[in-house]
């Protein structure tokens, strides 16, 4: 990833100083990312959820690298950053990898792909799928499906230095009051609060 791709991001959505305004940040990405322009979309309301849960630590960087800096796989250089697993539901499906819209987004995926992988919607996927099969595969659900997909995730803390300032500043605040954590766990949980809904009436109904 380049710098030009960190400007681009930041001049159209502003640079964000916490790790949830990043989530919230990545939601509008690839909501209206340019892949999209294939289809000739004017849908700007794509993604139905994205979730993370990421814990703090140094990683090596053999695939992928904060900005300015070389991979090596062989002998790794490690880095501060965020990382863990995301978990993502969407509305709409391109004819394109769903991975791809992660290319410029300044955060990275690793492996992983479709499917459930213990998401946050796990209820809703495995009724679905459920019925699918109980229908022999030749009627689907009266109900969209729930198109999953999750990978391993990292951010490198150096490639966003708001979120890093702020995020040192709550680490040695907690460091004063006693609490000594090697790592520190960030949950986040966007969902569009009508599919929310409609998700908890259809599993009441079926």
């Amino acid at each position: 990833m380049s710098v030009i791709h960190k400007k681009r991001l930041v001049d159209k959505f502003s640079e964000p100083t916490s790790l949830n305004e990043l989530g919230h940040l990545l939601v509008r990405h690839l909501n209206n990312h340019k892949k999209w322009n294939k289809k000739r979309t004017t849908n700007n309301d794509k993604v139905a959820g994205l979730c993370w849960k990421l814990y703090s630590r140094k990683v090596g960087a053999s695939h992928y690298a904060p900005i300015g800096k070389s991979t090596n796989f062989w002998n790794a250089d490690r880095y501060p950053a965020w990382t863990g697993r995301l978990w993502l539901r969407m509305k709409s499906q391109g004819d394109f990898w769903v991975s791809d819209l992660f290319d410029d987004s300044c955060t990275y995926i690793g492996t992983g792909g479709g499917g459930d992988y213990d998401s946050p919607w796990t209820a809703v996927y495995e009724k679905w799928h459920t019925i699918h099969k109980q229908n022999n595969y030749n009627k689907k659900p009266d109900y969209p499906e729930p198109r999953l997909y999750s990978w391993s995730y990292t951010i490198w803390q150096e490639d966003w230095p708001l979120i890093q300032k702020n995020f040192e500043e709550e680490f040695v605040f907690h460091k004063l009051a006693g609490e000594t954590k090697k790592s520190v766990k960030h949950v986040f949980h966007w969902q569009d609060p009508k599919l929310d809904k409609l998700d908890s009436e259809w599993l009441k109904n079926v």
